[in-house]
């Protein structure tokens, strides 16, 4: 019988060292993860770094009448599954306006956290390249606290990508008028807990950003984007697996749970 126990005990001490090696290495993993800053204040330009296309999966369009119906194909994340509704055709070059975002279709009801918003060729070759955002919870009330951050990263056909190159920001904490990060032209109304983004911070010409990636950081039932120029580009992507901590969270709990239950052998 002790031989039996010894036995188990060495099974298990084995079974430890092989998720204790798992849970090392997703840790490092998380470790290389982008370290991105909350966009909560205004910022003559966002950062430069990190530069690269972020993991994830772009967006499938099918168009309609009106808009779109959006979703994502395997290896999509289980909680981007199912589809929401875009009404207006401002996401694409050669339109400007305003587009507007039913998530309730999507598997959770919601556009979960952790999905990515980018924008492309935000720079200063016409007068009024600009992007507004605004997210609304599941009563319809605007999201009012920084809900972006970012980026978390950024596509360019030039390297390395410089300050200049970047497009600022202004995040409403407050429904007001707000002068534009350039510093230029007439103030701007936000309503409180939109976002502003401009791209007359740019270096004129060298339209050398050609994507901008950010991050949400709350769950978004519906969402409002407005396009004043007809020369960029907006789109979603959707992330493929969990994220690191959330793995490491699970397999740290397997481990303890070995552990416990080699003390109970040998106990």
């Amino acid at each position: 019988m002790l031989i039996q126990d010894n036995c188990r005990a060495k099974t298990s001490v084995k079974s430890i060292s092989r998720v204790a090696a798992t849970v090392v290495a997703l840790a490092a993993l998380a470790n290389n993860a982008v370290d991105a800053a909350v966009l909560d204040r205004s910022a003559v330009r966002l950062p430069a770094t990190p530069v690269g296309l972020p993991d994830g999966i772009w967006l499938n369009r099918q168009t309609t009448s009106t808009g779109y119906i959006g979703s994502w194909s395997a290896p999509v994340h289980p909680d981007w599954t199912g589809s929401f509704v875009a009404t207006g055709g401002a996401e694409v070059a050669s339109y400007s306006g305003t587009n507007s975002y039913d998530f309730t279709g999507l598997r959770k009801g919601y556009l979960p956290k952790g999905t990515m918003l980018a924008f492309n060729d935000l720079d200063r070759n016409n007068p009024d390249e600009s992007l507004m955002l605004r997210a609304f919870d599941k009563n319809g009330d605007p999201i009012t606290a920084a809900w972006l951050e970012g980026p978390v990263g950024v596509v360019n056909n030039q390297a390395p990508v410089a300050a200049a190159d970047m497009p600022g920001y202004v995040f409403a904490d407050q429904t007001a008028h707000y002068l534009r990060p350039s510093g230029g032209g007439a103030l701007i109304p936000l309503d409180h807990g939109a976002y502003f983004f401009d791209g007359q911070t740019t270096a004129r010409g060298r339209d050398v950003v050609q994507g901008v990636f950010l991050e949400t950081l709350f769950d978004v039932h519906t969402m409002t984007l407005v396009k004043n120029d007809t020369n960029n580009t907006f789109g979603f992507r959707a992330p493929t697996v969990p994220e690191p901590s959330t793995v490491c969270s699970v397999l740290l709990a397997l481990s303890a749970a070995a552990v416990t239950g080699m003390r109970c052998r040998l106990g």
